[in-house]
């Protein structure tokens, strides 16, 4: 399993989307290794137009979706103070997504540059990433 990001979710569902993410998606989704969570879910289908919905909610209802219970919470809770104590800013979408990764075993894929500094910290395992320059 694979928690897929909404960043990269956004770049494979765009009609001039990037060739090699699409396809990596595509690989994931075929092979049945695609898992989401509600922060993603809220991002991507939240956020969807009205003429995509329908599709978009049967696509995301056959993908695994990955739990968060009360220890996942406390944890994105410290990982975010973690964070603001290195002087660190990241959403808190980014940190939750980041403590079911791990509490789940699985790693990220994402274009995200705030998952580079979320791993700093909470040794997420990014399958890809952008790199922060």
């Amino acid at each position: 399993m694979i928690l897929v990001d909404s960043s990269v979710w956004v770049e494979g569902l765009r009609r001039d989307g990037k060739v090699e993410i699409k396809l990596l998606l595509g690989k994931l989704l075929e092979n049945n290794l695609v898992a989401t969570c509600e922060p993603v879910k809220l991002e991507i289908l939240g956020a969807s137009r009205k003429t995509e919905r329908k599709a978009l909610d049967a696509y995301f209802f056959d993908i695994h979706s990955l739990q968060t219970d009360e220890d996942i919470w406390d944890d994105a809770i410290n990982l975010s103070r973690s964070l603001m104590d290195k002087g660190y800013k990241v959403p808190w979408n980014d940190i939750l997504i980041s403590s079911i990764a791990k509490a789940s075993n699985v790693p990220i894929y994402t274009l995200d540059k705030h998952f580079q500094l979320i791993k700093k910290i909470n040794k997420v395992n990014l399958l890809f990433s952008v790199k922060i320059k």
